[in-house]
């Protein structure tokens, strides 16, 4: 691997994981794929990120590296927000639920 692309990918990956704490480490993993049926480079992207609690993985492929890793960004940022608001709305649910047992006894 270049230097060129170790920075940008790494500098792309570090913008999509900035805005959450969660993060105990990422696998970065990059390469040219070998199908016969498609004509010219495939290049793939994958990362796995490690999380609290849960892995998330995501892979992208396209023809052309960078595009592979710009790519690969979005779907970890996509991923990871919905990873966030999948806790959020179960910390409310539980609130509700505890709220909801809490008034029982009273009536």
């Amino acid at each position: 691997m270049t230097e060129a692309i170790k920075n940008y990918s790494e500098e792309k990956i570090s913008e999509a994981v900035s805005k959450f704490t969660d993060i105990i480490g990422i696998d970065l993993e990059l390469g040219k794929t070998s199908s016969s049926h498609h004509k010219g480079d495939i290049y793939r992207a994958s990362a796995k990120i490690i999380i609290k609690g849960k892995d998330i993985f995501v892979e992208n492929s396209k023809d052309d590296l960078y595009a592979s890793i710009d790519g690969i960004k979005d779907k970890i940022e996509n991923e990871m927000s919905s990873q966030k608001d999948k806790k959020k709305t179960m910390f409310k649910r539980m609130g509700h639920k505890m709220k909801n047992l809490l008034k029982f006894g009273r009536e």
